[in-house]
């Protein structure tokens, strides 16, 4: 800017409560210099105002490098291209206006001055009795769109009928519709309308238009969906606003950040900032804006929060699937909320989870920075992990078949091939540890009863005529003890075999379902003392790795060890975290102490009565103690 003389220089903002508002000069010439005047107001006195009210604007950031100016009070203050463009677009011709602008009304290079006036912008909004949502400069055919739908919405309201215009493509491709505040502002405002070029019209109108368009595609955009989110969030607010806050229409901080997480922003703390005027009152008691803070302390508020109102281990669902060695910044039970997770893992959006309360929880523990303490229970570690290709040959086979015997054949075909040994052996040792049972239920003529018809008994009998050693060459492949069980009791190889095809069979079902499984998971084998167990391990896990869960969740929870046990003084700090607010505390000192880092989670195999070709078996149970037994510090 020219002269440094002439650089424009924020007041002190003193008493609280307190909004700058823009007095922006009139023009009738689009390219004429934009001037205006900055005055204080409080935001009560705008509200009990019935002459003089202010304007919001809601608007797009834009990039910081192009910059322009504005005249302030005769000095020149920089402001961003976007800024520039929506002031020029809202200027009267003859009239000044009463504007509020964030770029302009908040001192951005003052750390206190961003912190007290972001904590009110709901409020901001709220009060302004028209805002005015700038989606970009002028573009002749969303112009005449618009123009089009409010002729449309004014002849509704009279007797003459016009036809709907036509959609036009892009327009909900504009930046505005991807960013984060923005949905603060849309929600709070009374009267948002929308504006492109000079043209605005009603939101109302505007919604009601798209929100019929997405109804006539089969499947809309990603764009069409996040709309649908706003106008539900927006409609939720607003009820509250006029209801009362006792009304039945609730959001929480949880319900937005699922819907929101992963979209534009600047500043990755305004992700959690954005959202605090819209989720639940008592939300505010627990974060303060503060831009001090770093991005990993602000998403870690938001973290306790939200797993201090949820089930135990809830908040590490929400984590993003990452290898913990490219995760930086943040604890690894923290997720990072500026990242979308994928979409078949986020299918829960508005209205979300109905685990999370807002009413005061039932016990807490004192915090560590850094380190979440969950009690829940111990139940192995992974010994042994399979091939990344887990079972796609089978799955891929099962897919077109349909008869049990095509299906016998077609696990047949792959099952002792050198991607499957990993497979077949942790299956192999999973039935030496559990032989008793294993033997009970599926060993002689009663076990083809339940588990396989005669036709496919007749093709297993087939398969070993010709492959007579192909069990016997997996089981001399396994440990000493696992051998000698499985060669001294369980020396009839149909049985084994009956039994291979069976669980692949159950596993590839399992396998396909993508809504119980993340992309890449493996059969891996877990071992707590002489108790073996199979699961389906998260894609990043390895051998080491901690199983853990708790009764309330329905997923098992992978924990990587720290390299070093913590010391008894680490330990004592922990058990001194412990509330003594709650009844089950006085039970906590005992449990063992873990310290690690969280890698991923994955469904439980439960055991469950189900059917195989019509015939009923068992899917082996993953067993959960009675009470929890560990302390996990999860760093």
């Amino acid at each position: 800017m020219e002269d440094g003389n002439k650089i424009y220089e924020y007041s002190k903002i003193t008493q609280l409560g307190t909004i700058r508002l823009i007095l922006l000069h009139p023009s009738d010439d689009l390219e004429a210099g934009l001037s205006c005047s900055l005055i204080d107001a409080r935001l009560q006195d705008c509200d009990d105002d019935v002459v003089e009210h202010y304007i919001a604007i809601s608007y797009v950031w834009g990039e910081a490098s192009e910059n322009k100016s504005v005249l302030v009070d005769g000095k020149y203050l920089g402001i961003t291209a976007s800024l520039d463009q929506a002031l020029r677009n809202v200027r009267d011709r003859s009239r000044v206006l009463r504007i509020w602008a964030d770029g302009i009304c908040i001192n951005q290079n003052d750390v206190q001055d961003r912190n007290t006036q972001v904590a009110i912008m709901d409020s901001i909004y709220a009060t302004a009795r028209h805002t005015i949502i700038f989606l970009g400069p002028s573009n002749s055919e969303h112009e005449l769109f618009l123009r089009k739908l409010e002729a449309l919405s004014l002849s509704r309201e009279s007797s003459d009928k016009q036809a709907n215009p036509r959609f036009p493509d892009g327009m909900l491709e504009y930046p505005w519709f991807g960013r984060v505040w923005i949905l603060q502002e849309l929600a709070l405002s009374p009267d948002p309308r929308v504006q492109i070029g000079s043209v605005r019209v009603r939101w109302s109108h505007f919604s009601k238009m798209i929100e019929g368009e997405a109804a006539t595609v089969p499947s809309s955009s990603t764009r069409h969906k996040l709309f649908h989110e706003m106008c539900q969030i927006r409609s939720k607010l607003q009820g509250r606003i006029h209801l009362g806050a006792d009304s039945e229409f609730k959001i929480t901080i949880l319900d937005v950040l699922q819907a929101r997480r992963g979209l534009g922003i600047t500043d990755p703390k305004d992700m959690i900032y954005a959202h605090l005027g819209i989720s639940e009152s008592q939300l505010k008691s627990h974060i303060t804006i503060d831009y001090s803070k770093s991005k990993a302390q602000v998403y870690e508020e938001a973290a306790r929060y939200i797993d201090s109102n949820s089930d135990f281990f809830s908040i590490l669902t929400l984590v993003e699937k990452v290898d913990l060695h490219t995760r930086s910044g943040l604890p690894t039970w923290v997720p990072d909320w500026s990242v979308q997770l994928e979409p078949r893992l986020n299918k829960a959006r508005v209205p979300i989870s109905t685990t999370f309360s807002t009413s005061p929880p039932r016990f807490k523990f004192a915090e560590i920075p850094g380190v979440l303490v969950i009690p829940g229970y111990y139940t192995g570690r992974i010994v042994y992990i399979a091939s990344e290709e887990l079972l796609i040959g089978v799955v891929k086979r099962l897919d077109k078949l349909y008869s049990d015997i095509d299906k016998a054949r077609a696990i047949l075909e792959c099952l002792f091939t050198s991607e499957m040994r990993g497979v077949v052996e942790i299956l192999l040792t999973y039935c030496a540890y559990y032989y008793k049972k294993w033997s009970n239920d599926f060993s002689g003529t009663s076990a083809y009863q339940y588990i396989i018809t005669e036709e496919v008994k007749s093709s297993l009998e087939a398969y070993l005529e010709t492959n007579p050693s192909c069990i016997l060459e997996h089981i001399t492949n396994l440990s000493g003890t696992t051998r000698k069980i499985l060669n001294g009791r369980a020396t009839d190889s149909l049985v084994l075999l009956g039994f291979l095809v069976q669980m692949i069979f159950e596993l590839s079902l399992q396998a396909q379902d993508e809504d119980r499984l993340e992309r890449g998971s493996r059969l891996a084998l877990a071992q707590k003392g002489q108790d073996v167990k199979f699961c389906f391990a998260p894609a990043h896990s390895c051998v080491g790795d901690l199983i853990g869960t708790h009764s309330s969740r329905k997923n098992i929870f992978l924990f990587r060890p720290n390299e070093q046990e913590p010391s008894p003084e680490d330990k004592a700090m922990i058990r001194q975290s412990l509330s003594d607010e709650f009844e089950e505390a006085n039970d906590y000192p005992s449990l063992d102490i873990r310290c690690c880092t969280y890698v991923g989670c994955a469904p439980i195999q439960s055991l469950r009565e189900s059917k195989y070709m019509g015939r009923p078996y068992y899917v082996w149970a993953f067993p959960l103690p009675k009470c929890p037994d560990t302390l996990f510090a999860i760093h």
